[in-house]
C-alpha cells in the first residue's frame, strides 16, 4: 500500500463511518415519528370505538326498553285472555 491509498482509506473510512452514523440518526427520528403517529392513529380510534361503544350501549339500552315494554303488553294480554277463558260459560 502506498501514502496516497493510505490517505484515500483513512478519507474514505471515516465518511462512511460518519455518513451511517447520520443515517443512523436519521432512521432513529424517522422511528419516533412513526412512533407518535401511530400513537396518534392509535388514540384516534380508540376515541371513535369508545364512541361506538356509548352509542351501540344507548340503542341497546333502547332496545331493552322496548322489549320490556313489549312483554308487558303481552303479558296484559294473555292475563285478559285467561280471565275470559276461565269465565263460566
Amino acid at each position: 500500500m502506498n501514502e496516497s491509498q493510505i490517505i484515500a482509506l483513512s478519507i474514505t473510512v471515516p465518511a462512511i463511518l460518519g455518513a451511517t452514523l447520520i443515517n443512523n440518526a436519521r432512521i432513529g427520528d424517522m422511528k419516533d415519528v412513526i412512533r407518535a403517529e401511530t400513537n396518534s392513529v392509535r388514540a384516534e380510534v380508540d376515541a371513535r370505538f369508545a364512541k361506538l361503544d356509548l352509542s351501540l350501549e344507548i340503542r341497546f339500552s333502547s332496545i331493552d326498553r322496548k322489549l320490556d315494554e313489549l312483554l308487558r303488553v303481552v303479558a296484559d294480554y294473555l292475563h285478559r285472555i285467561r280471565t275470559i277463558e276461565e269465565r263460566p260459560r
